[in-house]
């Protein structure tokens, strides 16, 4: 018998969950393990200098909240744009 549209559907969804969920994980661990950094003594210019990524790069992978907030920021102006 066939897949339902829903099944097909529910595919999709169930992807895009997972998604965040690791996605959401992976953060928590990076902000965790660069923390560590920070915490053994090193700055976070070290870690800008090292890792070559920007000084809001490094700011948003410590805080995983800040990371959600420019990547919701950078939706709303992407559909924002597309809207007009």
């Amino acid at each position: 018998m066939p897949m339902s549209d829903d099944e097909i559907r529910k595919i999709l969804t169930d992807y895009d969950a997972e998604l965040a969920e690791a996605t959401a994980e992976l953060r928590k661990r990076r902000a965790e393990r660069l923390q560590a950094v920070l915490d053994s003594g090193r700055s976070q210019a070290d870690i800008i200098r090292v890792t070559g990524k920007s000084r809001e790069a490094v700011r948003q992978f410590l805080d995983p909240a800040a990371a959600d907030a420019a990547a919701a920021a950078k939706r709303n102006a992407r559909a924002a744009s597309r809207a007009s």
